[in-house]
């Protein structure tokens, strides 16, 4: 009777164990998966120090379906240079560093369509700055677009 109730535990612990693994697994595998999203950073040609502009981040879905855009990040030496004065539509949270930018949002982006993201930035001095812009959607795929600013005085 030991024995078999020794067994029935082994037996109903280890399909548990293999439950979850395989739970877990399922769900890492969405962050493999493409995103299916297109994005295109647009800014202008000219950019001067002290002086704002407009940096729009247009989100295109490609999935043919419902999408919601988590975050967009910003990273590299871009991020050491500019102050963003204002974000639309406004995110939920933001996390800003000198060497990476997260903006959480949770906004819906619809089967087949595109929305725009504007950030107001300020560069602070003059040089050559480049980055990643990083759209994170649904289970946290990802597709990035680089970015490069001449700053000029």
């Amino acid at each position: 009777m030991i024995v078999g109730a020794l067994i029935f535990g082994v037996g109903c612990g280890s399909g548990l164990i293999v439950g979850w693994v395989g739970g877990t697994l399922d769900s890492v595998g969405d962050i493999f998966e493409p995103a299916n999203i297109i994005v295109n950073a647009n800014f202008p040609d000219s950019v001067t120090a002290g002086e704002p502009f407009d940096l729009e981040v247009v989100v295109t879905d490609t999935k043919g379906e419902d999408r919601m855009i988590q975050d967009i990040d910003f990273s590299g030496s871009f991020c050491d240079n500019m102050t963003v004065d204002s974000v639309t539509p406004t995110p939920n949270s933001m996390t800003v560093d000198p060497a990476y930018h997260e903006y959480v949002f949770g906004n819906s982006l619809s089967a087949s369509q595109s929305t725009t993201f504007t950030f107001r930035i300020t560069p602070n001095y003059d040089g050559v700055f480049t980055g990643d812009i990083t759209v994170y959607v649904d289970s946290y795929n990802s597709e990035y677009t680089p970015v490069s600013f001449v700053v000029s005085d």
